[in-house]
């Protein structure tokens, strides 16, 4: 981050794929304790994913309660026809040999 407490376009692209709550409730300007009391109410206002004792908050829900989700990928047109070349040879199960 650049400043205290200030998030920038960059910053939040760049954020990994998920957060623990208290990283999640930074970006939200939530404080740490509400942040848990609303997770474990399940008022949080994104999905919170829980493993055991740990909270986690995907990216993703933050991204798109700010606004910010990403636009889907752009199309991509591939050709009918391909050349058989292009393609690599699919191999059977049957020939496929352990090497131990």
């Amino acid at each position: 981050m650049t400043a205290v407490n200030a998030w920038t376009l960059d910053d939040i692209r760049n954020l990994p794929p998920v957060l623990d709550l208290p990283e999640a409730a930074r970006l939200l300007r939530i404080g740490r304790t509400s942040a848990y009391a609303l997770a474990k109410r399940g008022q949080f206002p994104v999905p919170v994913l829980r493993a055991g004792k740990l909270y986690r908050v995907p990216t993703a829900g933050l991204l798109e309660l700010l606004g910010l989700a990403a636009p889907p990928p752009e199309r991509v047109d591939v050709p009918h026809h391909f050349p058989a070349s292009a393609c690599p040879p699919v191999a059977s199960r049957a020939s496929i040999h352990a090497t131990s």
